[in-house]
């Protein structure tokens, strides 16, 4: 999959973490949707809560758009945009706390239209080439 349904569920748990357990977390979400990987290490209380409460929902998505199809119930229900793959390509250049904001501030511009700067130039640059993706995306809806 080149793209996946970001929900504002997801954005939610992400935001109720510190940066650093919210990069680990986007992580695991997107490595799930794009790599069809389960999570490897072992999960934190707080993490496996999480994982467990929002694999059935991952799964159930992944295979409806992996056939063309968008979960009507989930949509409607939810705010949601389009994770494209490209973001999780600038995430895997990110580590620990600066891999959280950079998830935070996407689902920031994404769910409240809040633009972020960061002080680091590179990060600024990975974040300004994913908000063209995003500003396409938003257009759409």
């Amino acid at each position: 999959m080149k793209q996946f349904t970001f929900y504002k569920l997801y954005s939610d748990i992400l935001d109720g973490m510190n940066d650093t357990d919210a990069g680990k977390f986007a992580m695991r979400i997107c490595e799930y949707e794009f790599e069809d990987k389960q999570p490897e290490e072992e999960l934190s209380g707080k993490e496996s809560f999480y994982w467990s409460n929002i694999t059935d929902m991952l799964a159930e998505v992944k295979e409806a758009e992996s056939s063309g199809k968008t979960l009507k119930r989930y949509n409607m229900r939810s705010e949601h945009f389009t994770f494209k793959e490209t973001y999780f390509d600038a995430m895997k250049l990110l580590k620990g706390g600066d891999l959280g904001a950079f998830v935070k501030a996407i689902c920031a511009y994404m769910f409240r239209g809040e633009e972020v700067l960061f002080k680091d130039k590179e990060m600024q640059g990975y974040y300004n080439l994913c908000k063209l993706k995003m500003d396409v995306s938003k257009k759409r809806n």
